[in-house]
């Protein structure tokens, strides 16, 4: 009996390293999202496409967190400063970055949009476009 169970004791020993050393100590997601193309545009004005449709804005290119939903701002311009192409899985598509101004003169923070949310122009519930102080904010951004 005795002679079993060393080499019993011995094989679990392997397979106990075997098994830990296949399993990774940190699990990393790899982002699927390329930028194939960037370009940087004059400060343009958008407004959002549909009013009341969901529309992420998202804290970086790779879809890692979502920062805002542009339904929850009706009556904000959008001003986008870079434009990107980006790579997802085969399929091109194109992503702004964007920030936004409220009438009030609120900056709102900013993020990556598809592009097909957004309609380009001033935002026609954006009563107070006319003022200076938000023209000379929008031109500086």
């Amino acid at each position: 009996m005795k002679k079993y169970a060393i080499p019993s004791l011995m094989i679990g020993m392997m397979l106990a390293g075997v098994i830990s050393w296949q399993l990774p100590s940190q699990v990393q997601a790899k982002s699927n999202y390329q930028i194939v193309k960037r370009l940087y545009v004059a400060n343009t004005a958008y407004h959002a496409k549909k009013s009341g449709k969901n529309g992420y804005i998202w804290q970086t290119i790779n879809h890692s967190r979502v920062v805002h939903n542009i339904k929850n701002y009706p009556n904000t311009t959008w001003q986008v400063s870079r434009q990107y192409v980006v790579q997802h899985n085969g399929k091109n598509a194109v992503y702004y970055r964007i920030q936004g101004i409220s009438p009030k003169n609120n900056i709102v923070k900013g993020g990556y949009i598809w592009r097909g949310y957004l309609k380009k122009g001033y935002n026609p519930n954006y009563t107070k476009i006319n003022d200076v102080n938000v023209r000379v904010c929008l031109e500086t951004i």
